[in-house]
């Protein structure tokens, strides 16, 4: 049950942040009696703080008890009434968040939530909709919806029409309040794939620093991916019952043929939508798109080429629809040993930089 102790402390909380803030900027403990007031809130995060995220992209829809507190309805929201993010709106006299990723009656006038439940830090190694996957929104993706929030937004509202009210102005963007709250999947997810707690403790690192990335890209200059082309189709990849393996070689040729030629106008299409777009950006924040977008095509292909690898070592027959046991074993011990093999040397080049360093 909701109570107004919550809400009086999230109140607090706020205004104490605020306190920190200004004194810390000023370093004057007079503007730290000032009341806190933000134009709009920008929202990054997984299930502690998603408002409908994940259920506008169709992968989970919260059923009841959710939401029977405080909506009597579900909310997209996955808890019995409102979250922080909802109390800490509330306190700075602001509406509730809508998410990013919904279409219907939502108003980002004063901010939006990019936040989906089952989001990790780093890029996780299932993803939804397959089994015990998590969302395709991490949190770079998030920084990117961001980012493509901020710019349409303003073209938006220069067209003019209905829809320019419903766009937050120029100037709220570095007067925001960004709130992050994520990484406990990160954490669950190497638990859940059976890492050892050394693994987990030796992964927790590099969730830091690309936590603390997007936190620093984030105020007050600017702050899924889902699958690429190329990457669906070979998910998608099925074959009737019957079908000889000579006549499935033929075809999975032609498909791999057919999956470079579309990541090849895939990418090319992608390069001069972002570059476009990334013109109305800050240099600063157009050098750090740029490799960001560097950073995803490599995992793009890096992931496609373990899709390739293990299919071609773990499936030689197309008479069911389904892997097989034996194939589903072989195909998780391949990205096992190819994770674990990553996971490896990129340690190993870290001990030889911290030793280069040291000698330096």
């Amino acid at each position: 049950m909701e109570s107004l102790i919550i809400l009086n402390y999230f109140t607090i909380f706020v205004s104490c942040f605020c306190m920190i803030l200004l004194y810390a900027s000023t370093l004057n403990p007079v503007f730290a009696l000032k009341n806190c007031t933000f134009p709009a809130i920008f929202n990054f995060g997984d299930s502690n703080s998603d408002t409908g995220g994940l259920a506008a992209a169709a992968f989970i829809t919260p059923t009841p008890p959710f939401g029977e507190t405080f909506f009597h309805m579900p909310a997209g929201r996955f808890s019995d009434g409102r979250l922080i993010i909802d109390f800490m709106a509330k306190s700075v006299g602001l509406p509730y968040l809508s998410a990013y990723l919904d279409f219907f009656g939502t108003n980002s006038k004063h901010g939006a939530n990019f936040a989906t439940a089952a989001s990790t830090i780093r890029l996780p190694k299932i993803i939804m909709p397959a089994k015990s996957g998590y969302s395709p929104f991490y949190l770079d993706v998030q920084y990117l919806q961001f980012v493509q929030f901020k710019i349409r937004s303003q073209i938006i509202r220069q067209k003019g029409g209905i829809y320019a009210n419903l766009m937050p102005k120029r100037d709220y963007f570095p007067k925001a309040l960004y709130t992050f709250d994520i990484g406990q999947n990160d954490l669950g997810e190497g638990f859940s794939s059976n890492m050892t707690i050394e693994e987990v403790n030796a992964s927790v690192p590099d969730m830091v620093n690309k936590f603390s990335t997007n936190v620093k890209a984030s105020p007050p200059t600017s702050t899924s991916t889902s699958p690429s082309l190329g990457q669906t189709t070979h998910l998608q990849l099925r074959r009737p019952n019957g079908i000889g393996t000579a006549t499935t070689t033929h075809h999975h040729r032609r498909h791999q043929n057919s999956v470079s030629m579309l990541n090849t106008e895939n990418k090319t299409n992608m390069d001069k939508s972002m570059l476009g777009d990334l013109d109305n950006l800050l240099e600063e924040d157009k050098l750090r798109m740029s490799s960001m977008i560097d950073q995803l095509q490599i995992r793009d292909r890096m992931y496609n080429s373990l899709v390739e690898r293990c299919f071609n070592d773990c499936v030689d027959t197309f008479k069911h629809k389904s892997l097989q046991k034996q194939e589903e074993t072989c195909v998780r011990r391949c990205v096992e040993k190819f994770l674990k093999h990553s996971m490896r040397v990129g340690m190993r080049f870290a001990e030889l930089n911290q030793g280069a360093a040291t000698q330096d």
